[in-house]
């Protein structure tokens, strides 16, 4: 997809964003990665808010969109309550037996604590979604949570197969 968007940079120089990867480097995925992006995005007028919903998710996943491939609509259906972005956002990051495997790979206390540090980025009125099926399609679970205010994007993920 493609429009006149805001100008996006990316904002992997912030320390909390160093530190969570850092965290995330000290459980690795037995079958895959973590997919972990920060970027920053003005709001303008000169585009709608859907069209720059759809252009800043596009930008967070780490996969050029086909059309076809491409969320319909992001924020019917995808768009979610903190409450539910949090569970699933621990859920994803502890792993074990959701995602077939014998042994969790982190802690619910670590998951939860990355999770609220990646949450802090963002301002409380942020909006969260999940469902978007962001990473490399080879891999059988493509999970994350894609968090979006005014001026920040960002999405935290885990893309693994069993």
């Amino acid at each position: 997809m493609s429009i006149d968007a805001p100008a996006v940079a990316p904002h992997s120089d912030d320390p909390l964003l160093v530190e969570i990867r850092a965290k995330l480097a000290q459980a690795p995925r037995i079958h895959g990665y973590y997919l972990l992006r920060l970027i920053r995005s003005e709001r303008t007028a000169e585009v709608d808010d859907s069209a720059r919903l759809d252009w800043l998710l596009e930008q967070l996943d780490d996969r050029p969109w086909a059309p076809t491939n491409a969320p319909q609509d992001p924020a019917d259906g995808y768009q979610v309550d903190e409450a539910t972005a949090a569970a699933h956002a621990v859920r994803m990051l502890v792993g074990g037996a959701d995602v077939g495997h014998a042994r969790d790979t982190m802690s619910p206390a670590s998951a939860e604590s990355l999770w609220t540090q990646f949450r802090t980025l963002f301002a409380p009125s942020a909006r969260c979604f999940i469902g978007l099926g962001f990473g490399d399609p080879a891999y059988v679970f493509l999970r994350g949570v894609a968090v979006i205010d005014d001026t920040r994007a960002g999405y935290l993920g885990v893309v693994e197969s069993d």
